[in-house]
């Protein structure tokens, strides 16, 4: 006999975490820009908070836990963000 709660479940998952299969075959994508990428993962952790009750503030904790461990992804963050102010600066000396 299968657990009553499984298909309820089953259909939790779905209705709140379909896209992350389609996110990840995104970020596997060759020659993507550094800022699409980074853009792709706080998409990513965006639609993960918004996940309801306390399934979903857990998986939403535990994403933000494993962001905030990694260090390179600071670092590569951090670069990103340059290059966009950079990016930027140099559209307005261009017009100027």
């Amino acid at each position: 006999m299968l657990n009553p709660s499984l298909e309820t479940n089953l259909i939790y998952l779905k209705s709140n975490f379909e896209f992350i299969p389609s996110k990840i075959t995104q970020l596997e994508t060759s020659g993507m820009l550094l800022s699409e990428s980074i853009k792709c993962i706080k998409k990513i952790e965006f639609l993960i908070q918004k996940a309801p009750n306390k399934i979903g503030q857990t998986i939403a904790t535990k994403m933000e836990n494993v962001i905030l461990k990694n260090n390179k992804f600071k670092i590569v963050t951090n670069i990103s963000e340059i290059q966009m102010v950079k990016a930027q600066e140099e559209k307005i000396f261009q017009k100027v």
